[in-house]
């Protein structure tokens, strides 16, 4: 099997440089310009070599950061400026509340930009969540594994999230009574 070329951002005495202004949040295509590669070998290594090093480092020691743990970081962050803007609206002060909104906007884009998550990636593991959820959902209509939802159900509440798992219940008695 033919393998392609090695890196040149990996094996580039500049690397810890320009990977430093990626995490600090500038653009993949900005940061290209600086180097002598293109940038869609930037985003090739983005991709393929510092976005699992970023993860894996997120998540401690060889725990790579899921897009749910990633969702669970950013709604921690979302519920604090959120409850910031509640005080700036509460004491009236336009100027603190445009500041939660910008704040939290930000937040979110540097987040995303350092563990290197991309709109589309995001897009598509909630297309597959859908399809998984359409699937599971005709199981279910069908009556084709009667114990399938209980099952699931336990499985998810022993992972602490017992309200999902009370939801999957519902929507499963649900889903049975369609026609």
């Amino acid at each position: 099997m033919m393998e392609g070329r090695p890196c040149g951002w990996c094996s580039h005495v500049m690397l810890h440089q320009w990977e430093a202004r990626l995490a600090a949040g500038d653009p993949i295509s900005v940061v290209a310009v600086d180097t002598p590669y293109s940038a869609t070998a930037a985003r090739r290594h983005v991709r393929l070599h510092l976005k699992p090093r970023l993860r894996a480092e997120m998540g401690g020691a060889g725990a790579p950061v899921s897009l749910s743990d990633f969702v669970d970081r950013l709604m921690d962050l979302v519920e604090q400026a959120a409850a910031v803007g509640s005080f700036a609206v509460a004491t009236s002060n336009g100027k603190l509340a445009l500041q939660a909104i910008q704040q939290e906007s930000s937040l979110l884009v540097t987040l995303m930009n350092r563990l290197g998550i991309e709109s589309s990636e995001v897009v598509e593991e909630l297309n597959d969540a859908r399809a998984v959820v359409t699937a599971i959902g005709q199981l279910v209509h069908d009556n084709e594994l009667p114990g399938l939802v209980p099952a699931l159900a336990s499985s998810v509440e022993a992972g602490g999230r017992v309200e999902l798992a009370q939801s999957l219940i519902r929507t499963a008695n649900k889903i049975k009574e369609v026609p």
